[in-house]
Formats: C-alpha cells, structure tokens, sequence
C-alpha cells in the first residue's frame, strides 16, 4: 500500500504505484482519472471523489484565505493590483493541492478497504 502522500504527489496508483492516475488531454481541459490503472487494472473512475464530498476540504481554505486577505489588508494596505497577481497563485496552489490530495486519500482508503475484503 502507498503513502498517500506518494499518490496524491506522483499520482501513483494506490495498489501497485505505478504513476499515470491521472491525466488531462490539454491545458485548458479538465483533469481527470484515468478509468483504471494501466498497470494492475484498478478501477480509478468509479471512486473518484467529487462533487460536494470535496465540500469540506475546499470552504475552510477559502475561509481561511479570505481571513488572511483581510488581515493582510489591516497591516499593509497593499496596492489593489497585488491580490489578483498575489491571490490567484496562491489560491490555485492551496485548493488544488488540498483537492489532490483529499481524492488520492480517498482512493487509497477505498483501495486498502477492497484488499483487506
């Protein structure tokens, strides 16, 4: 069984690690699972978790990054430019790398529950 670090980072397949979990036919498309893994033949798609099981993982970020916009704000009153050029950046990084890893979680979780079946 991998970390779930090691499959949210290299998007590995939980059951034999083999990377490719994931994959997006362009920039602009949207990513998504592979069906299964071209290794083993896990099935990826069916337990990909999203939707509002994702709910939980994205609010309290953007809470978060709301509070600390706002007490950015209250301390150095930066120039209206530098949230978007700031704020974008940052905000794709934290969701992005909180909803990874909150699906390969899931994934591996369902994985180790399917083995130990």
């Amino acid at each position: 069984m991998r970390t779930i670090w090691q499959i949210a980072i290299r998007g590995a397949c939980p059951a034999c690690g083999r990377p490719g979990m994931v994959w997006q036919r362009g920039l602009l498309d949207r990513v998504q699972m592979a069906p299964a893994c071209a290794g083993c033949g896990q099935p990826f798609a069916a337990d990909e978790a999203g939707g509002r099981g994702l709910y939980p993982v994205v609010l309290p970020l953007v809470v978060l990054m709301v509070l600390a916009a706002l007490k950015i704000d209250d301390l150095w009153r930066p120039s209206l430019w530098v949230y978007p050029l700031v704020a974008a950046p940052v905000a794709l990084v934290l969701v992005g790398g909180a909803v990874r890893l909150a699906k390969s979680a899931h994934l591996a979780a369902h994985v180790g529950r399917g083995a130990g079946q």
